[in-house]
């Protein structure tokens, strides 16, 4: 890769998470609830995202506005 292209590429990355703030491999949910989801690639304000419980990995087409990140609430792993 030339340096104008890595400059490229790195803007094209920041533009596209300063839109919808998801990128590979962060963990999202569904605002309703659902199964956990792991982000595989992002497209504008499409995230293809496979369960994490899959092992087949079969993407799924999310929309970003749907899904937040993926938290858990409580005292988990405190001990």
């Amino acid at each position: 890769m030339r340096p104008a292209d890595t400059f490229f590429h790195h803007y094209n990355i920041i533009e596209n998470r300063g839109k919808n703030m998801f990128k590979p491999q962060d963990i999202v949910q569904s605002k309703t609830g659902g199964p956990k989801l792991v982000v595989q690639r992002v497209e504008g304000d499409t995230l293809w995202c496979t369960r994490q419980d899959d092992f087949g990995a079969t993407e799924i087409e999310v929309k970003a506005d749907t899904v937040s990140l993926y938290h858990e609430e409580g005292d988990f792993g405190v001990c």
